[in-house]
């Protein structure tokens, strides 16, 4: 049993992580965009 909730807690880990990479990226092309402005 604890395991499976390791294996659930670092599956969410990874989502949370894929979601926060995503929206630095996305931050950082909006930097990028208003300096060359």
């Amino acid at each position: 049993m604890q395991s499976v909730f390791h294996g659930m807690s670092v599956d969410l880990f990874g989502m949370t992580l894929k979601m926060f990479l995503k929206d630095f990226k996305v931050m950082l092309a909006i930097l990028m965009f208003s300096e060359d402005t």
